[in-house]
């Protein structure tokens, strides 16, 4: 079971590189929407980057375009992409 470390620092160059920020400034309790300007399409198209970290494990299964869309908060993406890593969901 992959830990949540090396998959945070995946989603954070992910969100990072889509809202043109350098990875050292996005912080879990940002919201992408309102802090990272991450609107809903944006959000949903995620889930295909997303995908990709969480089948980099053995028991990894898909982020779906309206689970994307519907993250808040960096630290809900990352929470996600662990727990489809891990093959919760």
């Amino acid at each position: 079971m992959p830990s949540r470390a090396p998959i945070k620092l995946k989603v954070l160059n992910v969100i990072a590189a889509i809202a043109h920020r350098s990875k050292d400034s996005v912080q879990e309790s940002q919201t992408l929407d309102g802090d990272l300007g991450l609107g809903g399409t944006v959000r949903a198209a995620l889930a295909v980057p997303f995908t990709r970290i969480a089948r980099e494990y053995p028991e990894g299964k898909r982020v779906t375009l309206l689970e994307a869309r519907a993250l808040k908060t960096v630290q809900e993406a990352i929470d996600l992409v662990h727990a489809r890593a891990n093959g919760v969901g």
